[in-house]
């Protein structure tokens, strides 16, 4: 690239004249031409700013008596001056911190842009340029997917916003836009408090994550970051079993439950945990210790079982692990 101080010899007076009359001497040519093609001519950048384009220079700026330009007053009052959306979005009560403090050209080219909306580059992109820390989150595991596809905009407003994060919907609505399957199923069950209120984040990232599915953590501590599992009160609830090392969601509904029960459970449940007969299976209140061993445990129970294991050939994984090795 030419360097700034070469510049100045291309500020002659046939330039100028072409230019408004403006001094060119410490003019960024880039901002206003691209370097190498265009479909506009003399290279100007496809998009252009229409005072710009009309030679509406006075519009935005002002002529000093040697010939160098300023703008006509701060950057919110000139491009308020137009832009009537500016003044109302300013009124918002959260707002984007460059937005609010006048810097539009932290995202806008002020003349001509090669991109939508005048953005100084793709959208993509034009975020990452100030959040490096989401840029990280390209290399995690799990990539919600409009944030893998960059289109930052088709959750946030990139002014203002009624709702915090500058979200472009309330909490409650916001992620169940998108997703209609859990909408359905919320409208016809009981709904986990957190779902209810639209605190989606309690368990999940909203960016990326290394764990499935977003969630924050494991499955097996995801539910201690808000339930106290070794309390006395929930270890009453599970019938004295200590569930601290427990994954609650082999038997809880993480969104939504059955209408009319208690306890988020899930819809198929086996009948002796329905009855409270622990001690069918458990020994005591032992969560590990079983009345039996493997597969014979079940077939204490089920008497088809016995029949099935006493052919030649049997699952290598329930020959190791019993029922449970696929079973709840």
């Amino acid at each position: 690239l030419v360097a700034q101080d070469k510049l100045q010899k291309f500020a002659d007076p046939a330039l100028e004249a072409k230019h408004g009359g403006y001094t060119l001497a410490n003019a960024d040519c880039l901002g206003c031409h691209n370097p190498h093609i265009s479909s506009a001519p003399k290279l100007v950048r496809s998009m252009s700013h229409p005072p710009f384009a009309d030679k509406s220079c006075d519009n935005c700026h002002e002529k000093t008596e040697n010939g160098t330009v300023k703008l006509s007053g701060t950057v919110n009052e000139v491009c308020s001056s137009c832009h009537d959306n500016i003044v109302a979005d300013l009124k918002l009560p959260n707002l984007h911190p460059p937005f609010e403090s006048g810097e539009c050209t932290g995202c806008h080219r002020v003349h001509a842009a090669d991109q939508p909306k005048l953005l100084s580059s793709e959208a993509s992109q034009l975020c990452l340029r100030c959040h490096d820390d989401l840029r990280k989150m390209d290399t995690l595991a799990v990539v919600h997917k409009p944030f893998g596809e960059k289109k930052c905009l088709d959750c946030h407003r990139p002014h203002g916003s009624q709702y915090a994060k500058l979200l472009t919907k309330p909490a409650e609505s916001f992620c169940l836009s998108c997703h209609d399957k859990l909408k359905k199923h919320l409208e016809n069950g009981l709904v986990h408090a957190p779902v209810k209120s639209g605190q989606c984040i309690a368990c999940h990232q909203p960016h990326a994550g290394s764990v499935k599915a977003l969630l924050i953590a494991d499955k097996k501590e995801l539910c201690g970051k808000c339930h106290n599992l070794t309390s006395p009160v929930m270890t009453t609830a599970h019938k004295g079993f200590d569930i601290g090392a427990a994954n609650c969601q082999n038997c809880h509904e993480p969104h939504v439950g059955q209408k009319g029960k208690k306890g988020l459970l899930l819809p198929k449940s086996h009948p002796p945990f329905v009855k409270g007969e622990c001690a069918n299976c458990h020994v005591g209140t032992s969560a590990t210790e079983f009345v039996a061993d493997g597969k014979d445990l079940c077939a204490t129970c089920h008497d088809k079982g016995s029949k099935i294991f006493a052919k030649p050939v049997i699952h290598t994984a329930v020959e190791k692990n019993g029922c449970t090795a696929c079973h709840g």
